[in-house]
């Protein structure tokens, strides 16, 4: 179990999951924040989900963790709702995730996803919690790379992508778009 502190702040050092994520976002965002409001907003608009983030996040005076660990429940319309788990740290923890993500982009020419994981200097991890569906990540991954001008990598090694991508897998998927 993970222990917080007042702030809703993980207490430990955060890295890397060893069984690996599903997916992970690189952002040139400086601070490990977890924007429930933007991504709650960036999810309603995109297909009427919303997103919850527990602990609940405080961010007194500016602070802001180096790493940190949250749940987000997504309400996704017609599924049930689901819980992912979200890691944030530092890029110099995971720089073999970098460099996957750095040569699925070139791969694809680039279309400017490679410009995002050279430039980031942080790592989104998520992993769907038992019940959770692709659309259900795909909410929250496409929520935070729209929050945070983040590239999308996918675990499975396909190519990285970008909000508009990950809108379309949604389509794909059957969930109503607005």
């Amino acid at each position: 179990m993970n222990a917080f502190d007042e702030s809703g702040w993980i207490i430990g050092k955060i890295g890397p999951t060893n069984g690996g994520p599903f997916i992970t976002l690189f952002t040139a965002s400086a601070p490990a924040k977890i924007p429930e409001a933007e991504l709650d907003r960036a999810a309603r608009d995109l297909c009427g989900a919303s997103i919850s983030i527990e602990p609940k996040k405080t961010y007194l005076r500016g602070a802001a963790p180096l790493a940190d660990v949250a749940f987000a429940s997504v309400e996704v319309p017609g599924l049930e709702i689901a819980r992912i788990l979200v890691r944030t740290y530092p890029v110099t923890r995971g720089p073999e995730q970098k460099a996957r993500a750095l040569e699925s982009a070139k791969a694809i020419g680039g279309a400017g996803m490679d410009w995002l994981v050279i430039r980031a200097t942080r790592i989104i991890e998520l992993a769907p919690a038992p019940g959770a569906t692709e659309a259900h990540l795909l909410v929250v991954a496409f929520a935070l790379a729209t929050a945070d001008l983040a590239a999308i990598h996918p675990a499975e090694g396909g190519s990285v992508f970008g909000p508009k991508t990950a809108r379309e897998k949604l389509g794909k998927l059957g969930v109503p778009l607005r």
